[in-house]
């Protein structure tokens, strides 16, 4: 069994419209890992996904606490940035409740979720067993994972991880196979 702790990328330069994959940490971002060091001395890998504001927090906690990271296959879900963030946490919000039935591109909840879970699975059969992992990646599909554990519903943990909390979960890896 690996503990997982999921926690949202730390805030980034959000463009005007469209995906803030590529986004960078705002300034004062990399500071904030201090708050969450604490949270993961335990931690044995980190986990990131492809988001670039993911990446750059993955790397800058693993670097402060000296432990390894590893990125995740590509499998964001796609929601444009609205010019109001309330509109976006919404939208975000009625997917992750099943009031929308697709995503932006088209993917469904299930197939988004299915996405994260076989991403985890598969670089979790690379890394040994009883491994205490922290996965760094956006909201929604760390939301979409954790309701895949069993352990909390899918809306309200983006709620939790949208205001800076960590959620953790006990994954079990046969809970996340496709």
């Amino acid at each position: 069994m690996a503990e997982i702790i999921l926690m949202s990328h730390l805030p980034s330069v959000v463009p005007e419209a469209g995906m803030h994959v590529d986004a960078e940490l705002a300034p004062g971002s990399r500071e904030l890992t201090v708050r969450y060091e604490p949270d993961m001395v335990h931690v044995s890998t980190f986990l990131s996904s492809s988001y670039r504001s993911a990446i750059e927090t993955t790397y800058s906690l693993a670097a402060a606490l000296g432990v390894r990271w590893r990125p995740l296959l590509r499998h964001e879900p796609f929601f444009a940035s609205f010019d109001d963030h309330g509109q976006w946490e919404k939208s975000v919000d009625r997917f992750l409740r099943g009031e929308l039935s697709e995503d932006e591109s088209g993917a469904t909840l299930q197939a988004v979720q299915e996405g994260i879970c076989f991403s985890v699975e598969t670089t979790l059969k690379a890394l040994p067993d009883e491994q205490y992992l922290a996965l760094v990646g956006s909201p929604v599909q760390l939301a979409l994972l954790a309701e895949a554990s069993g352990e909390v519903k899918a809306a309200d943990a983006f709620h939790m991880l949208q205001t800076g909390m960590i959620v953790n979960v006990s994954c079990l890896k046969d809970r996340i196979r496709r």
